[in-house]
């Protein structure tokens, strides 16, 4: 029988491929999208925001910035950190947080930071508006 020498045309890969390919169908169908959470909802342009610009020290390893970056954000009222460009090291780094005021009080923000950082120094007086 010539149709069993092909292993592809076997009636068990057949089979096979004919469950690959409904599965495939099945996970290209849309999704119910989860609803919108407040973290999700733009921030009016008029809602006070504050930088405040730090020098800190990290504690070291590869992903050292970016660990810090989602940490801050999981606060809903951090808007933006902006780090110093052209640096890798995880020491002595400066960086720029704009977070809303409303919702989070400086002293609680430095708080946080000095939780995520290994040192933590002020680089400047908090600016209103963006970094």
């Amino acid at each position: 029988m010539a149709f069993f020498r092909f292993p592809l045309l076997r009636p068990g890969a057949l089979a096979g491929a004919a469950l690959l390919w409904l599965a495939g169908c099945g996970a290209a169908s849309p999704q119910a999208e989860a609803p919108a959470g407040p973290g999700d909802l733009p921030v009016p342009s008029g809602e006070p925001r504050r930088t405040l610009r730090l020098r800190i020290d990290l504690p070291p390893r590869h992903d050292c910035e970016e660990a810090f970056d989602l940490a801050l954000y999981a606060t809903r009222a951090v808007e933006l950190v902006q780090w110093d460009r052209g640096r890798r090291s995880c020491a002595d780094r400066a960086v720029a947080i704009r977070f809303l005021v409303r919702r989070l009080g400086e002293e609680a923000l430095l708080a946080r930071v000095r939780e995520l950082a290994a040192a933590v120094r002020l680089d400047g007086p908090p600016s209103r508006g963006s970094p």
